[in-house]
């Protein structure tokens, strides 16, 4: 820190928020050494008179670092994603466009990379989109006899994209020969196989081992579509990605097609020669016939009708001439700017500031209206759709339930009682119900309005929660996972950590990290502090707020914040603390990021999300958690309140609010589809714990599985049931799924001799009225509580006693 040449409080005199990752990374490399104070007050009095808003500057200081170049049009990130995106964007429609599968059908184009198989909703499809039984899959994908592509075909900006190796007539991955089944646990239900496309040598110079790419951006502005800039992507470390999260680097394309003589890569640094291969980048030709490059993104970009603001993904093909890849939606475009070395929007900057702004505060605007409502794929505050009447006769799957708790849950009723109407019974179990050597479990189904326990053979399907999968079921575990369909699977889920060097590097989540760093020895600890004076420690494999405390400097004392108190310690006392307490297991320590409300209590934003009846990510429920006299953490468990997102956001963010619930909203639809990826392994339910700054930032604290709160049982039954529904008619151990009933072994008249279908659905629509009447009725007496004088008034008292008793300790 003490190589830097200006102090912090300089550039936060500045306006910059210091505390971003994004500022770190600028002046780590040295891209905000020189500082022109004129110019950020030419940046500030710019945006303010053509958008109203305050800017930080710290983009355009190190855009004039790099380039020179002293611009006020540089675009800040945060307002381009937040705010001009969701403008310019149909949000609605955003994951129709971006499936790759569909790509033949809504952008057309002769000069295309050729999809050879595709893999939609479970099914597979030939190069004509004729179907594929799975068994001839490998033999179909192997009579190319050469290299090809897989990747996701519901994600962007080249994640998770992979090279199958022709090689002694067998398709190689990852030096592993392939197999459906392979293809099938990384990518899921969809995916697509593409032809390696040949590329120009003036691209494969710098890089070979990757297809490099152009990253073209149009705009369609006053009813035509305009050409805003392009930069090159070359991949690195021999790897197929040309993407910077995957170590890349990226070149800017003047208006000629000419190279520039720099590249820059995600974490700002600057290069003259390729990292890897050494090229350097003086010596790259031009783009051949660049002029038909900028014609033809136009031409693509006339097909998609609900998007104004795209990034197209093109290959200079062999014969210099363009090749439709990929088109993207969003994405890092600070990095855009760095690289092409000008802003966004260049001359239209003023034209667009000034329109978007009117627009987004004019009432009747339809682009207002679809900017800050939700997504067709969220559920947010939606209420439980009608379950369809669909006559399975008697076609009765049955489903276990499993949780650790001798009596089962009112989800579980629930769930028992909604599977009925699907033509399913649910089975409630405990992991040691299961009887391995027979192949039975035993346990209780809801009959009659009470639970009986009965013997069934081993269900086809079992939802297992998290608490099952321990040390002592390790074996029952096993066998399930071998002779059952788990929706969920803990194994492999990532930890903190990882979570957070994964997406970091991703350019579409990196900015919400937090900076973290393991707790390796009390060294490490004072050093992190010296860079964050206030930070968080929390056990490597914690969940839902176990084990976290919060750490500050107070001169040369040290305050220690665990729960609802506080303690004093010197420097002897906390090394003490650390070695008995944080040194007994992993833990990680983190900035501490400020998400507190008017009053001063931590808070942040749980957003659940769950799979559904087509298999898709959808938000269930969001919802604001409130610590109440807590000094870290905003755990309901731990003594607390939740609150309904819009109107907590109203009242603790004013004017703002419509685009922090929108941006929550976006990463609740976007992070599910990245941390199954990382994950690996089946999975159906998380929840995200989201710490908002008071700037609006998002910051995401935790990734867990979806717990099952009072707010959320209702919402999870119903979309648990229809995901069940979902792997009935998909999986393949599961299709056309039967199982016959068996006489109990208890004096019980059986399913069919009880209550009918509608008094089950009754008794389900009961429990939900129940449920939501008594979550109303609490928010009732808290809000008049909060709002009432006797709460204003001791607000002193209850501040004095909390420090009385932190005192005491």
């Amino acid at each position: 820190m003490d190589n830097f040449k200006k102090d912090v409080s300089y550039y936060k005199s500045l306006g910059i928020d210091t505390e971003a990752a994004r500022f770190k990374r600028y002046r780590e490399v040295g891209l905000l050494d020189e500082v022109d104070e004129s110019f950020v007050k030419e940046v500030k009095e710019y945006w303010q008179k053509h958008y109203h808003t305050k800017v930080d500057p710290v983009l355009h200081i190190a855009f004039m670092n790099l380039t020179g170049k002293k611009d006020p049009r540089v675009a800040f990130q945060r307002i381009v994603k937040n705010q001009f995106i969701p403008f310019f964007n149909d949000q609605r429609m955003k994951e129709t466009y971006r499936d790759k599968n569909m790509y033949d059908k809504l952008i057309p184009s002769d000069r295309a990379v050729e999809t050879v198989l595709r893999r939609a909703y479970g099914s597979y499809f030939d190069i004509n989109n004729s179907a594929l039984y799975k068994t001839d899959v490998i033999s179909n994908l192997s009579s190319y006899q050469e290299d090809l592509i897989v990747k996701p075909s519901n994600t962007n900006n080249g994640r998770g994209i992979k090279k199958l190796n022709y090689k002694e007539n067998t398709l190689f991955l990852d030096d592993d020969k392939v197999s459906v089944e392979a293809l099938e646990k990384m990518y899921g239900a969809n995916f697509a196989v593409q032809k390696v496309v040949q590329q120009h040598p003036v691209m494969a110079a710098p890089h070979p081992a990757s297809v490099n790419t152009l990253r073209m951006v149009t705009l369609r502005w006053n009813n035509e579509i305009k050409y805003l800039l392009t930069f090159a992507r070359f991949g690195a470390n021999s790897s197929v990605q040309d993407n910077a999260g995957a170590g890349g680097v990226c070149v800017g394309v003047n208006e000629n097609g000419e190279f520039l003589d720099t590249a820059i890569n995600e974490h700002c640094e600057v290069y003259t020669e390729h990292p890897t291969t050494g090229f350097p980048f003086k010596d790259m030709g031009k783009i051949p016939n660049f002029e038909k490059f900028k014609e033809y993104v136009r031409e693509l970009h006339k097909e998609i009708l609900h998007h104004d603001l795209v990034s197209w993904d093109i290959v200079v093909g062999a014969d210099g001439l363009p090749v439709f890849l990929e088109a993207n939606f969003s994405g890092a475009t600070w990095l855009y700017q760095l690289a092409a070395q000008q802003p966004l929007f260049g001359d239209l900057t003023e034209e667009v500031l000034e329109y978007v702004y009117k627009e987004r505060n004019d009432r009747k605007s339809p682009r207002r209206k679809t900017a800050t409502t939700s997504r067709v794929r969220s559920s947010v505050n939606r209420k439980p759709s009608p379950v369809p009447k669909t006559d399975y006769k008697n076609e009765n799957m049955l489903v276990g339930f499993m949780q650790r708790l001798d009596k089962p849950t009112t989800l579980a009723k629930s769930v028992a009682l909604m599977s009925s109407h699907y033509g399913m019974e649910v089975i409630y179990l405990r992991p040691w119900d299961v009887d391995i050597e027979k192949g039975t479990v035993e346990g209780k189904m809801y009959q009659d309005g009470k639970w009986v326990t009965v013997e069934r053979e081993l269900p086809r399907l079992i939802d297992a929660t998290d608490p099952c999968f321990k040390k002592d079921t390790k074996e029952i575990i096993s066998y399930l996972r071998k002779n059952t369909v788990l929706p969920y699977d803990r194994k492999n889920i990532p930890n903190k950590q990882r979570l957070q060097e994964e997406l970091s590097k991703d350019e579409n989540f990196a900015e919400y990290m937090i900076p973290t760093r393991t707790l390796d020895d009390f060294e490490a600890l004072q050093d992190f502090m010296k860079e964050y004076s206030t930070i968080v420690i929390k056990p490597l494999f914690g969940e839902r707020g176990r084990g976290v405390s919060i750490l500050r400097k107070q001169g040369d004392a040290y305050i220690l914040g665990h729960g609802t108190e506080e303690r004093e310690l010197d420097r002897d006392e906390l090394l003490q603390y650390f070695k008995e307490v944080w040194m007994s297991e992993k833990h990680l320590m983190q900035k501490y990021i400020k998400s507190r409300t008017k009053q001063g209590d931590p808070f942040d934003c749980r957003i659940h999300v769950q799979k559904n009846r087509k298999g898709e990510w959808v938000i269930a429920k969001m919802f604001i958690r409130v610590g109440t006299n807590q000094k870290v953490m905003s755990n309901v468990n731990q003594g607390g309140g939740i609150s309904d997102p819009k109107l907590f956001l109203k009242a603790n963010f004013g004017e703002g609010w419509e685009n922090i619930y929108q941006n929550l909203k976006n990463l609740g639809e976007e992070l599910p589809h990245k941390v199954e990826e990382m994950k690996g392994t089946p999975t159906m339910d998380f929840g995200f714990d989201v710490a908002i700054e008071e700037s609006g930032d998002l910051y995401l604290i935790e990734a867990n599985r979806g717990g099952t709160t009072a707010p959320l049982i209702a919402q999870s039954a119903m979309l648990r049931v229809e995901y069940y529904q979902h792997l009935r008619e998909t999986h393949p151990k599961l299709k056309n799924a039967n199982v016959k009933k068996k006489p109990n072994k208890v004096n019980s008249k059986g399913n069919d001799q009880g209550s009918s279908m509608n008094e089950r659905i009754n008794q389900l629509e009961a429990e939900n009225r129940r449920l939501t009447k008594e979550k109303e009725q609490h928010k009732k007496e808290y809000e008049k509580i909060t709002k009432s004088n006797s709460w204003r008034l001791t607000v002193p008292v209850r501040k004095v006693s909390a420090l009385i008793k932190s005192k005491k300790k």
